[in-house]
């Protein structure tokens, strides 16, 4: 865990991080299945990487990984999904 000083300067990210995922939970629930294919696995697939990109931010602000980890990992998250509901 980062030490409790360290941890107030990435506040705002922490708190972007459950912004953005109560913003895509709530934007995937409203869509519900329309019927469109692979397009449409497509798109699942990026806004669950967008969910779970917003639990990486948190990670990250409460945490000391490494930022290039971080990001690796939310391309990880991006092209997993992705692939996956296609």
């Amino acid at each position: 865990w980062r030490p409790e000083a360290e941890m107030g300067n990435y506040m705002l990210v922490m708190l972007a991080g459950q912004l953005l995922f109560a913003a895509v939970f709530t934007y995937i629930y409203t869509l519900g299945h329309e019927g469109k294919g692979a397009a449409e696995g497509a798109r699942y697939g990026i806004y669950i990487a967008l969910l779970m990109t917003s639990t990486t931010l948190i990670y990250y602000a409460v945490m000391p990984f490494p930022l290039n980890l971080v990001l690796g990992w939310i391309s990880g998250h991006f092209a997993d999904f992705t692939k996956e509901h296609i």
